[in-house]
Formats: C-alpha cells, structure tokens, sequence
C-alpha cells in the first residue's frame, strides 16, 4: 500500500468506529505485535474529538473545562502505520466488542475496543 491508500485506511477505519461507537469509552490495547505481549491499556473517554492532518490522525480526550485544556492527546503518524483494519464483532464471558487495530512497522500494536462502556 502507499502512503495514500495507508492514510485514507487509517482515516476510514478509526473515523467510521470512533464514529459508531461515540456514546461510549474506548480502551486502547497497547502491545507488541509480534509477541503479543501487553504494554498498556488506557481508557479514552466519550469526550473524546478526533482530526487528521497530511501526517497524522490525532484524537483528544479528557478535556477540563475550567482551563480548557486536553490532558490527553495520541497520534498515529500515516507514514509509521504496517497495517489498519476492524476486526468482526467478537464475544468474550457475555461481552461483545467491536475492534479497530493499528499496526506500526516497529512493531506497536495498538487495538482500540469498545464494549459499551460509558464514560
């Protein structure tokens, strides 16, 4: 894929469940793609806004409104991105979660999942 296709991936996969899920938190599932192993979990709120620019897609969160300020800020540079793609709708102990996955060359993965939690 170039940098076109992998940028309008990205773009199309995390807007359209961002979308889809806004009502709800998301968690964010960092791990190593290769090992699987988990490198950390964050919880993103539904406060949460979302952009893109030529380079990255950005997505805020957490925003306290005495300072209007957002404590919380993640990107995913286009040009970095191996891989982006939802995963079907799974069931895990009475849960059903909806995935979209991101995946760096170097090896990041970063799975964002929603089960319907709100925040």
């Amino acid at each position: 894929m170039g940098f076109i296709d992998v940028k309008e991936k990205v773009i199309k996969t995390l807007d359209g469940f961002l979308d889809r899920n806004k009502r709800y938190a998301v968690e964010l599932y960092i791990s190593n793609a290769i090992t699987k192993s988990g490198i950390g979990r964050i919880f993103i709120t539904s406060d949460r806004t979302y952009n893109t620019d030529d380079e990255k897609f950005i997505l805020k969160w957490n925003k306290d409104e005495t300072y209007d300020v957002r404590y919380n800020d993640f990107s995913i540079p286009y040009d970095e991105v191996l891989t982006c793609y939802e995963e079907d709708e799974k069931e895990d102990k009475l849960k059903i979660a909806e995935t979209a996955v991101v995946i760096l060359k170097n090896g990041m993965e970063f799975d964002f999942e929603c089960v319907g939690i709100k925040i």
